[in-house]
């Protein structure tokens, strides 16, 4: 049976600092060595470009544009991702990478 990994696992198998990182990595891969796969879709990585970039003390990971685009890139060589709508999500891939090209102010 397929899995949808949400952004909060998502999140956290990138983290190797973050404490629930030991538990999600042994979830995901008893899942996988079931033969279980498990997804992402364009909705998690919005969601996950959203908290990276907040500011820490706003309860996100305070990462720069070009810093969370990166976290993304590890997160989409991790999971597979099921097409939503399909070209949303080129478009916001897009708008964020120009967005850290000519910073918010360039567009």
């Amino acid at each position: 049976m397929p899995y949808l990994v949400d952004t909060n696992v998502a999140t956290r198998r990138i983290l190797p600092t973050d404490p629930q990182y030991s538990s999600v990595t042994t979830a995901i891969q008893k899942l996988r060595m079931q033969g279980e796969v498990l997804y992402i879709t364009p909705q998690i990585l919005v969601e996950f470009h959203a908290l990276a970039t907040r500011p820490q003390e706003a309860n996100g990971l305070g990462l720069s544009v070009a810093q969370a685009s990166l976290e993304a890139r590890k997160i989409e060589a991790i999971f597979p991702l099921l097409p939503e709508t399909p070209a949303v999500y080129p478009l916001w891939r897009n708008l964020v990478e120009d967005v850290q090209h000519y910073g918010a102010t360039g567009l």
